[in-house]
């Protein structure tokens, strides 16, 4: 099948999902009752029609080339956006979403629609595998902008949720490797991280970090 055929096909799911999931709000504000039998339908969809849309820009980026559109933005509406999916996608599973953002700058330059969707593909995984929250935060760090994505699942040796040497690597994952190099700033290239919180004495999970010069 040629590649745009393909990319043809993914634009058309994505815009049904975007159908069943407003259809799937409707009826779950007019059948609250109903919450446990179609809440993790319009998860599920939710879920779905974002991985579609990192799809089709990944297929962009490799058809066309892509390039952020820098300007300058609020990092703090970037993690509450982040937040507002999270807690979207993770309701059926009881999970606190908490929000950090007392050391975030004020402003900085990036590209909101591109980092919003490598902050969704990191929150899709930290939803999978937390045990009972989600941490998002923003802060400043020797002159990059770190937004991290945190949860307190099994960390890497359980389920990596990203794995930076290329040997484990996904749809999300290419997404915010993809995202990262394309801020640049002064000869610097964004850079993806995940840190291991697993210490052995009590401390779990893992923290995604898309830090940005």
């Amino acid at each position: 099948m040629f590649p745009g055929l393909s990319a043809l096909v993914v634009h058309d799911l994505k815009n049904r999902l975007a159908v069943h999931e407003q259809r799937l709000t409707e009826l779950l504000a007019a059948h609250p009752d109903l919450a446990a039998e179609l809440g993790p339908l319009r998860t599920d969809a939710v879920a779905l029609q974002r991985r579609l849309v990192a799809f089709l820009t990944l297929y962009r980026d490799d058809a066309h080339g892509l390039a952020a559109n820098e300007q300058e933005e609020d990092p703090v509406l970037a993690v509450e956006q982040a937040a507002r999916f999270a807690r979207t996608i993770s309701a059926r599973q009881d999970i606190v979403v908490e929000v950090d953002a007392s050391r975030a700058p004020a402003d900085w330059f990036f590209d909101a629609y591109l980092v919003g969707l490598a902050l969704e593909a990191a929150v899709d995984n930290a939803a999978r595998y937390a045990g009972s929250s989600i941490r998002l935060s923003a802060r400043c760090e020797d002159g990059w902008l770190v937004l991290a994505v945190e949860d307190d699942g099994p960390g890497l040796d359980g389920e990596p949720i990203i794995a930076n040497d290329g040997e484990r690597t996904g749809l999300g994952t290419e997404l915010c490797r993809t995202v990262a190099r394309l801020h640049t700033n002064d000869g610097r290239i964004g850079e993806l991280l995940l840190v291991d919180l697993c210490d052995g004495e009590g401390a779990h999970g893992a923290r995604f970090e898309l830090r940005l010069p």
